[in-house]
C-alpha cells in the first residue's frame, strides 16, 4: 500500500507525463523553481504571452484529468 505521499507523487508523475516537455519545463521553473513569468520568458527566450498561455493550457490539462478520475 502506497504512503499518500507516494500516491500524490504517483499521480503527479502521471500528469506530468501527460504534457509536453516545454508544459513540464514551464511548470518546473514556475512551481519547483519559483521564477516569474518574466524569468521564464527571459530564461527560456519566449514570449511572456507564450509562457503564460503555456503553463496555464497544462493546468487546465492536468486538472481536467484529475476530474475525470474522482
Amino acid at each position: 500500500s502506497l504512503t499518500d505521499e507516494a500516491y500524490l507523487n504517483t499521480v503527479k508523475e502521471s500528469l506530468l507525463a501527460m504534457l509536453t516537455p516545454t508544459q513540464r519545463q514551464y511548470l518546473h521553473l514556475r512551481n519547483e523553481m519559483g521564477l516569474s513569468l518574466d524569468e521564464i520568458a527571459e530564461v527560456t527566450g519566449s514570449p511572456k504571452t507564450s509562457v503564460k498561455t503555456t503553463i496555464s493550457a497544462a493546468r487546465r490539462l492536468m486538472l481536467e484529468h484529475l476530474r475525470k478520475d474522482l
